[in-house]
């Protein structure tokens, strides 16, 4: 079995490359190609393990995969110097159930989210979009500027570490907080600017509030797990497509550039299947990792 460490991934892959892979994910979650139980959440004093399986078939790009993320999210641990997310990836043959690889599963959610953002920016912000907005610095927040950076000219940053902000908010917005109440509100976003919302992945939790949420196009990653589990999207939000359906031309995304759109994400195992699928087939390409003998 291939272990594979943060720095592993980091030579295994690029974002284009990490946002190709999240394509054909985004492809395969709206055409049904795929199988996901629902994610088993475990609640601890501490926080909360979740725990996503999934199965990829094959494409002409990767072989298929059986994948298990187990991903603790603890905010107790930034006040020991820890990442507040931990995680790590299994990966499976299909075929044979044989343990191909385990992965380092925070910077593979770090990259797989930011690669998501990336190709949703690339779909839904007007091409002209040229400041970038991010709430929350924690563990996602590099990959998410290098995703919006991967398809825009960025040549305005503002990191919003916490409080509130002042101030209109244009061309792109970055939610990645764990906050269970709006982090900015409707009326400072100006027309024409494209929201990835990343961070609330529970029905308590709102990083939007609802008179952004009524005023803007809403695409999400999933239409299942996002009802079930997009705080932003309790109370019947309406919900134009999922990104798969923009990608597949099914749906249409921006149609002028007054719009304001909204990418919900509460991620989906299937994303974690084929991140890992590239990442592990670049990695044995490239002799990365450490192999181990197992059973």
């Amino acid at each position: 079995m291939r272990i594979l460490t943060s720095a592993d991934i980091a030579l295994a892959i690029t974002m284009p490359e990490a946002m190709e892979a999240m394509r054909r994910a985004f492809l395969q979650i709206s055409s049904g190609e795929w199988m996901v139980p629902p994610r088993l959440a475990i609640p601890t004093p501490h926080g909360v393990t979740l725990s996503m399986p999934a199965y990829l078939p094959p494409t002409a790009a990767t072989g298929g995969v059986v994948t298990v993320k187990v991903v603790s999210v603890n905010s107790g641990n930034a006040k020991l110097g820890v990442g507040v997310i931990q995680g790590a990836v299994l990966v499976f043959d299909d075929r044979t159930g044989i343990p191909r690889a385990l992965i380092e599963g925070r910077a593979l959610t770090a990259l797989r989210t930011g690669a998501a953002t990336g190709l949703a920016t690339d779909l839904l912000a007007r091409k002209d979009a040229r400041e970038l907005t991010i709430f929350g610095a924690g563990g996602q927040a590099e990959q998410q500027i290098n995703g919006v950076r991967a398809v825009r000219e960025i040549t305005k940053l503002t990191v919003v570490r916490r409080g509130d902000v002042s101030g209109r908010l244009k061309d792109i917005v970055v939610t990645a907080t764990n906050s269970p109440i709006p982090v900015f509100r409707a009326e400072q976003l100006d027309p024409g600017t494209h929201i990835n919302a990343i961070g609330s992945y529970r029905p308590e939790m709102r990083e939007l509030d609802e008179a952004t949420m009524a005023q803007a196009k809403v695409i999400v990653d999933s239409r299942e797990a996002s009802r079930a589990e997009a705080g932003e999207l309790q109370g019947g939000v309406p919900v134009h497509a999922e990104l798969g359906e923009i990608l597949s031309g099914r749906a249409t995304g921006r149609v002028g550039p007054d719009e304001i759109t909204v990418f919900k994400s509460v991620g989906n195992a299937v994303q974690d299947a084929a991140i890992a699928a590239a990442i592990l087939e670049s990695a044995e390409r490239r002799g990365l990792g450490q192999i181990f003998a197992f059973g």
